[in-house]
């Protein structure tokens, strides 16, 4: 879900627990409500603590074997995450850009979906290339 259908999601749900009566069917509406809500919150931290330890993970792998299937694993979870700038920083995503992108063994196409990923997370990257080869070589 995108953040902002979060972001609504969450308005209507306060909203509708303020303009609920108060009432003892009310209350116990209300009561309710303030229950699923901690498990939700609890969910939500379990969720991003999860997917950081697997991120990690798999950048690690990254780092250490080149190859394709890492690289869309990573943009993948990338995408799934949140709070990613914050827990690794903007300088470790950039230089596991950098190394991606110097390889020539990974196509453009993952290349491209790791470039997506990163910038979505607000770091500045340059544009995927082909290979080491700058384009005053080409």
């Amino acid at each position: 879900m995108s953040r902002n259908k979060s972001l609504l999601l969450a308005a209507l749900w306060f909203a509708a627990f303020f303009l609920i009566p108060s009432t003892p069917d009310g209350l116990v509406a209300k009561e309710l409500m303030i229950r699923i809500t901690t498990y939700l919150l609890i969910g939500l931290v379990v969720y991003l603590a999860v997917a950081l330890h697997l991120l990690r993970k798999t950048l690690k792998k990254l780092m250490t074997e080149m190859k394709e299937e890492q690289v869309l694993k990573a943009a993948r979870l990338l995408r799934i995450t949140f709070d990613v700038k914050r827990a690794f920083g903007a300088g470790t995503l950039r230089s596991v850009f950098e190394k991606v992108n110097k390889s020539r063994d990974i196509s453009l196409d993952a290349k491209n979906q790791l470039y997506e990923a990163i910038r979505r997370k607000r770091v500045d990257i340059p544009p995927p290339a082909i290979g080491k080869r700058s384009c005053s070589q080409v």
